[in-house]
């Protein structure tokens, strides 16, 4: 089996499994990249052909799907408690389900400044096995930064950034990573949000369109 394969999409736009660790589609709408582990599914565009497409394939569109479900807002609200104890130094979690399907979140041991976050065992059993990725940005915007795209390109997972932790109005931003190749997602996808949260960004359509494309 190879560890990454190639795939033409039917015109059904129905695909089989992926296989290897990811595999590229190449639809009539443009090339995605899709892969799947236990508990995550992600389907994402990498390139968007020009109207009227490629002819004679199916089209893909877009999918992201934890089986687990969203994380309870309780976790969440813990986690940006705990960021906004130690702002203005960052911090960084580790979520996965538990036997139970239950989310549950780690907080390694991490060497933290104002401007970044790292883990002190990059190996972490917990961290390798996590479903989702959250560091916080104290009290700064919630963005992405160059450093990210560099530490995050290695499988899937979702990788979620708190903002403004001691605000009034957190500040989200969500994005999964499929080997590298990212695509930002609504963190309704991801968490059960209350008033308080800002969606950093806007609405998933609009941001996705305006950044991958």
């Amino acid at each position: 089996m190879n560890m990454v394969n190639y795939r033409l999409v039917p015109t059904s736009g129905k695909l089989p499994e992926p296989v290897g660790l990811y595999e590229y589609c190449l639809a009539s709408n443009g090339v995605f990249v899709r892969a799947k582990r236990e508990g995550l599914y992600a389907c994402i565009p990498v390139a968007r052909a020009n109207v009227p497409g490629i002819r004679g394939l199916g089209e893909l569109a877009p999918v992201v799907r934890l089986e687990s479900g969203r994380v309870n807002l309780s976790l969440l609200a813990e986690i940006r408690s705990r960021a906004a104890a130690i702002s203005p130094l960052e911090a960084l979690w580790w979520l996965k389900p538990d036997a139970n399907n239950r989310w549950t979140a780690c907080q390694p041991s991490q060497t933290c400044t104002p401007g970044s976050v790292r883990p002190d065992d990059p190996y972490d059993p917990f961290g390798a096995s996590a479903l989702i990725d959250i560091h916080s940005h104290n009290e700064m915007k919630a963005f992405f930064s160059s450093q990210d795209d560099v530490d995050e390109k290695s499988g899937l997972r979702i990788y979620c950034v708190l903002g403004r932790v001691s605000q009034p109005r957190l500040e989200i931003l969500c994005r999964v990573g499929v080997y590298g190749h990212f695509y930002y997602i609504s963190p309704n996808r991801v968490f059960g949000l209350e008033p308080y949260v800002s969606v950093a960004g806007g609405d998933e359509y609009d941001y996705v369109q305006r950044t991958q494309y």
